[in-house]
C-alpha cells in the first residue's frame, strides 16, 4: 500500500501563492505600480495575510528577490563552493566551471518565470534600491566569487584581481544575454521560447568558450 505524501501546511501554501502573485505583479508593474491589494487578489487570499507572512509590501518584495536569486544560485553551486574551489587543479576547476554553468542554465533559462524575474533584477541593476543588497547577498555575490575563483585557477591567474573579476563577469554575461535579450534570440531562432535542445546548444558553446579561455587541449 502506497503511503501518501503529507500535504504542505496551509500557511506554506498561502505563502508560496503570495510569492507567485507578487512576482507577477512586481514583474509587470514594478515596485511602485504593484499594490498589496492586487497581489492578495491574484493569490486568492486577503490583504491581512500579506502582513502576517511578510510584514508589508517592502518585506514581501525583498523576500521575493531573495527567493528568486537563492534558488537559482543554489542549483548552480550544488557541486562546489567558495571553500573547496581553491583545492582544485586547473583541469578540475575548468570542469567544475562547466558544471556550475550547466546547472545554472538549467535552473534559470528553463524556468517559466525567468522573464518576469529578469525584469526585477534588471531594475535593481539599473536603478538600485535596498532590494539590490538583497539580490547581491542572496547569492549573486557567492556565484560571482565562485566563478571568479574557478576561472582564475583554470587560467593560472590570481583570484580577486581586477582582471579576474572582469573576466568572470564577462563569462557570466554570456548566460544573461539569453535572459535580458530573450526576445531577440528567440526571434533570430524562429522560436517562442528557448527549448531543451537550444539550452543544450547554449551549454555546448559555452563549454567551448571556457575551453578557449583556459587554453584546454582540443579533443
Amino acid at each position: 500500500m502506497k503511503t501518501r505524501t503529507p500535504a504542505p501546511p496551509a500557511s506554506d501554501t498561502t505563502r508560496k501563492r503570495l510569492l507567485s502573485a507578487a512576482l507577477g505583479q512586481f514583474g509587470e508593474h514594478g515596485y511602485d505600480g504593484a499594490s498589496i491589494r492586487d497581489i492578495a487578489r491574484a493569490a486568492g487570499t486577503n490583504v491581512a495575510l500579506v502582513s502576517y507572512h511578510f510584514g508589508g509590501k517592502e518585506q514581501l518584495y525583498h523576500e521575493l528577490l531573495r527567493d528568486l536569486v537563492s534558488r537559482r544560485v543554489q542549483a548552480g553551486l550544488a557541486h562546489t563552493g567558495p571553500s573547496s574551489a581553491s583545492k582544485l587543479t586547473p583541469a578540475q576547476a575548468r570542469d567544475t566551471l562547466k558544471t556550475v554553468f550547466r546547472d545554472f542554465i538549467e535552473s534559470t533559462l528553463a524556468s517559466r518565470d525567468i522573464l518576469l524575474a529578469a525584469r526585477l533584477i534588471i531594475r535593481e541593476q539599473t536603478r538600485p534600491t535596498a532590494g539590490f543588497d538583497v539580490v547581491y547577498k542572496s547569492g549573486m555575490e557567492d556565484m560571482h566569487k565562485t566563478v571568479t575563483r574557478l576561472l582564475a585557477i583554470a587560467t593560472g591567474r590570481k583570484p580577486e584581481t581586477r582582471e579576474a573579476i572582469i573576466r568572470a563577469h564577462m563569462l557570466v554575461g554570456q548566460i544573461f544575454a539569453f535572459v535580458f535579450a530573450n526576445a531577440a534570440i528567440c526571434r533570430r531562432l524562429g522560436k517562442k521560447t528557448l527549448d531543451r535542445q537550444t539550452l543544450g546548444t547554449i551549454c555546448a558553446i559555452l563549454n567551448e568558450n571556457i575551453d578557449a579561455l583556459t587554453n584546454a587541449p582540443r579533443t
